[in-house]
């Protein structure tokens, strides 16, 4: 399966999924006006990897800023990963920057409703 990368812009982050290695990235700034559209063919191509995943996965999720809308898009993708925890493993890699309270309270709460390792970890600027 090919890699499924996109390119950030002002309202979206990278994506960069490398389906032959098991390692997801999104990374930058997610305030998309249509979060469900954005997300859409993003969640195919995650169904689509599950048909035939590795045994593990690392997610690594590093935003900047993410509105309301897109907050359920992240768990619905999560969810699916959560799903298929009887065929892979996955670990999440939750980063925020060091001061931002909302992104280290949305990744905790992740991680208390998803049934999936988490790690929570501090960056810098």
């Amino acid at each position: 399966m090919k890699e499924y990368v996109l390119e950030a812009t002002t309202a979206t982050p990278s994506i960069n999924f490398n389906f032959k290695k098991g390692i997801f990235i999104i990374k930058g700034r997610l305030i998309p006006e249509d979060a469900t559209s954005f997300f859409n063919p993003i969640q195919a191509a995650i169904e689509d990897y599950f048909k035939k995943p590795l045994p593990q996965n690392v997610f690594n999720i590093q935003l900047d800023y993410l509105n309301s809308s897109s907050i359920s898009c992240i768990l619905n993708i999560l969810k699916t990963f959560e799903k298929h925890i009887n065929k892979t493993s996955t670990v999440v890699n939750w980063y925020y920057e060091r001061g931002d309270e909302d992104l280290e309270l949305i990744g905790t709460n992740y991680s208390e409703v998803l049934n999936l390792k988490f790690n929570i970890i501090t960056v810098d600027e």
